[in-house]
């Protein structure tokens, strides 16, 4: 993912904007943000956890070798929700 499509990520829990911060690793970027106590649902209630970016890209656009013109938005290996 391009530095500037992940600064311009919104992050929305229960609807709620949520500042996050990302770290590339070597399967991509993990994406860290603090959430406020008072934005999660009760115990036993869903949390809505929203993820968009501004733009979709093509990996041809990003990589001239790579023959994939397919759009592409984010691809999300796992999301977790933990006190801390």
């Amino acid at each position: 993912m391009s530095p500037e499509l992940l600064s311009a990520l919104d992050l929305r829990i229960n609807d709620v904007p949520i500042h996050a911060s990302a770290a590339r690793d070597a399967d991509g970027h993990v994406i860290t943000a603090g959430v406020p106590r008072d934005v999660i649902r009760a115990p036993g209630e869903s949390n809505v956890i929203a993820i968009q970016l501004p733009t979709v890209v093509r990996p041809c656009d990003l990589d001239g070798a790579n023959p994939d013109s397919r759009l592409l938005g984010i691809a999300v290996h796992r999301i977790e929700l933990m006190a801390v």
